[in-house]
């Protein structure tokens, strides 16, 4: 699909559900339940350890959702990340990232290469993703994370740096295009 900007307007988008506010997280498995009964959820090693991330996942089964969990997410998002989640996933319904702003990149890259097939390179520029990808729920962790319109990579610009990371184009971060997701930045 394209989209031609005519008008020469701006483009905001959007998450098409935003909760927010104390004990939200408790709604995950209900929401979830309303895109299959498939999760795969994405984080790092350190959140998969806590016992929120316990109450996550079996708030996602009590919902009767069949969860599988990639834990090995790793700060500025390697490609390798990417290829890895494609490659032991073969039909989920949903795919929540919980954590930094790097989990919040594999869960919608991962979506894009889930969804279409191919290397995530193939999905570089704007418009680049062919259509609609796997429905992600972000579950952010840091504050800079939570910003709405970042870090989206289903149709939106990025960009890749030599060292193999995947780094979404942020706008009003520079010209450099993001925060590279590192924990605690």
């Amino acid at each position: 699909m394209t989209m031609e900007n005519t008008l020469g307007l701006g483009l905001v988008r959007q998450p098409k559900t935003v909760l927010f506010g104390p004990g939200q997280r408790r709604q995950l498995g209900r929401y979830a339940r309303g895109f299959g009964t498939r999760a795969l959820v994405v984080t790092d090693a350190r959140m998969a350890t806590t016992p929120e991330f316990a109450a996550l996942a079996e708030d996602l089964r009590e919902c009767g959702l069949a969860v599988s969990v990639y834990d090995q997410a790793e700060p500025d998002l390697p490609r390798r990340n990417v290829m890895e989640v494609a490659g032991m996933a073969s039909a989920v319904d949903v795919i929540i990232g919980v954590g930094g702003g790097s989990c919040m990149d594999l869960a919608k890259a991962a979506s894009a290469v889930l969804a279409h097939g191919g290397d995530v390179r193939d999905y570089f520029g704007e418009f680049a993703v062919p259509g609609p990808c796997i429905p992600v729920i972000t579950i952010p962790t840091q504050c800079h994370a939570q910003c709405f319109h970042m870090r989206l990579l289903a149709r939106c610009a990025m960009h890749f740096e030599a060292r193999d990371h995947v780094q979404a184009a942020d706008e009003g971060e520079g010209e450099e295009g993001g925060g590279g997701g590192r924990e605690g930045e």
